[in-house]
């Protein structure tokens, strides 16, 4: 009977909360992680401070360099590539972000790049990224799926990216509550939703409405590859240059699910600067 109760609640914390393959927080000037570690990476220009709930890293020189946080996973299992099960990819991604700069048309910086990571030569990779001063994409948010190979089939041609935008602009001082899901449909195609909060508010996916939404029509057997992930993820590192002196990226809270779960929480420690 206890083995059955247990068994039993082990279902429903999954249910509920996903089963979590990565997790990275940090708790009075601790990095804490489970599922791999987390590296600081310095440089000559680039300043890194762990605070309550943050990570702060800050460009202080025009020095070209490249800093700020390396996640490095245990195994692949620790990866996005521990979405991949049975040949289907459903899981999620969540994590809490804030810049000191707008994304607009008066930033001195083109481009963020919210999140990526993958492998477009060996599986697939997935890219979010927001425009700046560029004239045309200002204020665009792009999600992207990539292949170095054509295995997308979009309206009967086989091509290499898919590619879904939005209208959204990354505002100053504003932390931001992202979560990617991804699903093998019924059909077997990969979808992807991209859920965004403001003020680092709780997503629950059954209620809000998707900022926008990716569907790849792609053969079973590439979608078994996965993203074929490297070891280390470098989506949280920065580089420097003369036009983004002063600027400062918080990361909160980030998790990986094999399992996607019924709600995102909100970040409830995110203390501003460290």
């Amino acid at each position: 009977m206890k083995t059955t109760l247990a068994s039993g609640l082990l279902m429903l914390t999954a249910l509920l909360y996903g089963s979590e393959i990565f997790r990275i927080e940090f708790k009075d000037g601790q990095i804490h992680t489970n599922g791999g570690k987390a590296v600081i990476r310095n440089s000559p220009s680039i300043e890194n401070t762990v605070g309550n709930g943050t990570f702060l890293t800050k460009i202080t020189s025009e020095k070209q360099g490249r800093g700020g946080l390396q996640l490095q996973f245990a195994t692949p299992k620790n990866s996005p590539d521990g979405m991949v099960q049975n040949g289907q990819i459903n899981g999620a991604i969540e994590f809490f972000i804030k810049y000191n700069r707008p994304v607009n048309a008066d930033s001195p910086v083109n481009l963020f790049r919210v999140i990526d990571f993958g492998s477009q030569k060996e599986g697939m990779r997935v890219a979010l990224y927001n425009f700046g001063n560029r004239r045309k994409q200002c204020g665009e948010l792009w999600l992207d799926l990539v292949s170095g190979r054509n295995i997308f089939n979009i309206n009967g041609k086989q091509k290499k990216i898919v590619r879904q935008t939005a209208n959204y602009t990354l505002e100053a001082n504003q932390l931001y509550h992202f979560a990617l899901v991804f699903a093998t449909t019924p059909e077997k195609k990969l979808r992807i939703d991209l859920y965004a909060a403001e003020n680092g508010a709780e997503i629950i996916p059954a209620k809000n409405k998707p900022l926008l939404s990716l569907t790849a029509d792609v053969a079973e057997t590439e979608l078994a590859k996965g993203f074929q992930c490297n070891p280390h993820l470098n989506s949280f590192m920065m580089n420097s240059n003369k036009d983004s002196i002063g600027l400062e990226r918080w990361l909160g809270k980030c998790v990986f699910y094999n399992q996607v779960p019924q709600s995102f929480p909100g970040h409830e420690t995110f203390g501003g600067k460290p």
